[in-house]
């Protein structure tokens, strides 16, 4: 048939004046029969054995077909091929043959943009572009209305997109997102991770990923000095900590199931207990500064950033050596308790709630009889 033809619309022409043929026939002989088939679905088996039997005619006719669709891509806008897809379906090839030479022509269009924006752009906006092809390709190809067409396709781009460089992202990409805490761009890798069956992996790779960016959050310890907890400024691992431990809620929020969400935070808290005594010290210490800079000045309006506390909490959960920080928190509380002002009693009281609920009772005894003893003197 393409030895006739020169263009894809041609073909649609050509096929609808057949089409309009068969339909004649399946009216005259609807009644007829042969074998028990109907004379209609005897001449449909013919005509697709017909083209099975010429398979590099369907190839010819395909690629024009592909061609003139990729002259209206650059123009952005759907071609006029219905009846030649029409034609490409009724063959019986449509998946089989039609399908991969279609996706193998998509790939070589988009493959130079995409390697082009992954060597010379930040990840993040790579991930952008890519999404923005992809998105684009997927639109156009619901021209061919055709499941199977668009499922490969997209697994193909994904493919191209992720898994083709999944070593270089594992390696060199993603620890820069988590340090930018630029969490919709390593969601998008965890979507393409999944649909690209490399979730696992990626999962993987992310709880070590949490776990040695935890553990760093010490490494400046090695050149500080051990006595400069309280110089503000000089040795602040419990802030960095705290950043990481909001980037590691939303990304269990947005990426993870029950399962992966374990893995990875099971990752960050052995980063966090790398060295136990010390980051119980430490947060500790944290916490007394939080309730005691500058008398809670930062607000305006005099209210509390309880949500803050609340991230706190969540990493005194993890913390393996809680009666540690009991020791400290409670003789910083003796402390802050000889200046404490009274918008600072309800801030107290909930972050020790906050404990007993985790602790029980009698870890925070001590804790709620300092602050009862402060009332009390205040009373007098």
């Amino acid at each position: 048939m393409s030895f006739y033809f020169s263009e894809a619309e041609s073909i649609g022409i050509f096929w609808n004046s057949i089409e309009d043929k068969i339909n004649k026939i399946m009216i005259l002989f609807d009644s007829l029969s042969y074998k028990s088939k109907s004379i209609p679905e005897v001449f449909a088996q013919y005509c697709s054995e017909a083209f099975k039997s010429n398979i590099e005619i369907f190839k010819q006719a395909s690629q024009l077909i592909i061609q003139s669709y990729d002259n209206y891509r650059e123009k952005k806008q759907n071609p006029p091929i219905d009846s030649s897809i029409q034609f490409l379906k009724e063959t019986g090839l449509f998946n089989d043959y039609f399908i991969p030479l279609f996706i193998d022509s998509v790939i070589n269009h988009i493959e130079p943009k995409i390697n082009h924006s992954f060597e010379s752009s930040p990840f993040s906006e790579y991930l952008e572009t890519a999404t923005e092809i992809s998105e684009g390709e997927l639109e156009l190809a619901t021209v061919f209305d055709n499941h199977t067409l668009s499922y490969q396709l997209n697994d193909r781009i994904n493919k191209l997109i992720f898994s083709s460089k999944k070593e270089k992202i594992y390696d060199m990409c993603l620890r820069p997102l988590l340090r930018g805490q630029e969490i919709d761009s390593i969601w998008t890798c965890s979507k393409l991770a999944r649909s690209t069956n490399a979730f696992n992996l990626f999962i993987s790779k992310m709880a070590l990923l949490f776990e040695e960016e935890a553990t760093d959050c010490f490494t400046a310890k090695k050149n500080g000095n051990d006595n400069n907890e309280d110089q503000e400024g000089s040795f602040d691992p419990i802030s960095k900590l705290l950043r990481l431990y909001r980037s590691l809620n939303l990304f269990c929020s947005r990426a993870c199931g029950p399962q992966s969400t374990k893995t990875v935070r099971a990752a960050f808290k052995r980063g966090f207990n790398t060295q136990p005594e010390l980051v119980a010290r430490l947060l500790a210490l944290s916490i007394h500064h939080l309730f005691t800079k500058e008398k809670n000045e930062n607000n305006a309006n005099d209210t509390f950033d309880y949500e803050l506390i609340e991230q706190y909490v969540g990493l005194f959960r993890m913390l393996f050596l809680k009666d540690v920080f009991d020791t400290y928190h409670t003789q910083l509380l003796t402390r802050r308790i000889l200046t404490m002002k009274d918008k600072m009693v309800e801030p107290e009281c909930f972050f020790i709630d906050k404990l007993k609920q985790q602790c029980g009772a009698d870890y925070t005894d001590r804790m709620e009889e300092l602050l009862k003893n402060r009332m009390l003197s205040q009373d007098l």
